[in-house]
């Protein structure tokens, strides 16, 4: 036999493989397109069945090919264009079906084990690994996308001084290197720096002045002073902004009280109704004067009632007025220097002190005041008779 030469192709000399006795000749024995492999030990299928037979039987050599995925398509054939970087297992991801389809291999797998997510996932391979270069790939964001990284203009994340560290920002699972979470939605818990209160609402330029993130304060007094100037009281209460404020609202919920350094002064009465500039014009805090005198010489100087001035009354107010009181008007005279009883207890003042308040003579009766002793048979002190208990309790 010849064609095939049975010798030299090795051939089984059970010729009851390949012919049958009901044949009419020798010569039709079922070699060929129609050769039954499935009667050989290694049935044909999927491409298989539409190899020629040279493809597997070199040489036309059928004795000994080789059963294995390996010796045919890459002893062979070098098939694989990965060059052996994914395994020699070629029937762990490739099925007779189709060499280039049905991959049974998810990149989540060794040796890659590194799943493809978002954008990753509908890319080539060779996006990833040109040149079919699979070994050595970097699995690191910035190890694929720096260039991505340099080119980025929007914002401009080397003049930002941006972290290299993609996944601040960016996720695998993201459908596209546009849906990065930067602006208005981006999470600055993430950060060193949570947002809080009205920080919240801020514009990121309002902090990252210039369109630079890196090495951006996070210290009140940087902020709120160096750069703004947003203290109006000039730092005269502090630079430790977060000893009174907290980021709820600037000017709210400030948690100081006047009792507190460096005033150290607690508002009483009225004082605590009013607006810090009543005190403090131009919100100017230091130098304030302690004592009533300091503030109050202008309603001394007015005073009508009685008028202060004329009357020499004391520059110390809280003789009269204390820091509790309501109002100004709320004064409380102290006449224990001479006591008065009833019913001088129940006069108003100017009926004794209608010519005024100083030089008043103490102990003793005034005509002034009690002027109908010219009716009494003799003249004669007035206590001889009567007593500041009750004027008509005379002692005759």
């Amino acid at each position: 036999a010849a064609n095939p030469n049975h010798q030299t192709s090795g051939f089984s000399t059970d010729c009851a493989l390949c012919h049958k006795a009901s044949d009419p000749d020798w010569q039709a024995g079922n070699l060929g397109p129609n050769f039954d492999h499935a009667a050989t030990a290694f049935p044909l299928t999927g491409k298989h069945q539409a190899v020629a037979c040279t493809s597997c039987h070199l040489n036309s050599q059928y004795g000994g090919t080789p059963t294995d995925c390996f010796t045919c398509h890459w002893s062979r054939s070098q098939d694989d264009v990965w060059g052996l970087q994914i395994g020699q297992s070629c029937g762990d991801c490739h099925s007779p079906t189709a060499w280039d389809a049905n991959i049974q291999w998810g990149h989540g797998q060794p040796p890659a084990s590194y799943p493809l997510q978002g954008s990753h996932a509908t890319q080539t391979c060779l996006t990833c690994h040109p040149n079919h270069q699979a070994q050595g790939t970097a699995n690191t964001c910035d190890g694929c996308h720096h260039t991505d990284y340099q080119q980025a203009a929007n914002p401009n994340h080397q003049t930002s001084g941006f972290s290299t560290d993609c996944a601040l920002c960016h996720k695998a699972s993201d459908p596209d290197w546009q849906a990065g979470n930067l602006g208005p939605s981006f999470d600055h818990a993430a950060t060193a720096f949570p947002l809080t209160g009205a920080h919240r609402s801020v514009d990121c330029s309002g902090c990252h002045q210039g369109g630079r993130y890196s090495g951006t304060p996070t210290d009140c007094y940087t902020c709120h002073w160096v750069r703004t100037q947003d203290d109006v009281w000039r730092l005269q209460i502090g630079a430790q902004c977060d000893q009174c404020h907290n980021t709820t609202a600037w000017p709210t919920n400030v948690q100081w009280n006047h009792t507190d350094p460096p005033a150290s002064y607690a508002l009483e009465g009225i004082h605590a109704t009013e607006t810090c500039l009543s005190c403090h014009p131009n919100h100017q805090a230091q130098g304030t004067a302690p004592e009533c005198w300091g503030c109050h010489a202008s309603a001394y100087n007015t005073a009508t009632d009685p008028n202060h001035v004329q009357l020499g009354f004391d520059h110390d107010c809280s003789r009269c007025h204390q820091a509790r009181d309501p109002d100004w008007q709320r004064a409380v005279f102290d006449h224990g220097f001479y006591v008065l009883y009833s019913p001088h207890n129940r006069l108003a003042c100017l009926e004794c002190h209608a010519s005024g308040y100083q030089n008043m003579p103490r102990g003793t009766c005034q005509r002034s005041c009690h002027d109908k002793w010219k009716d009494h048979k003799k003249p004669r002190p007035c206590y001889d008779c009567h007593n500041t208990h009750r004027w008509g309790d005379a002692d005759d």
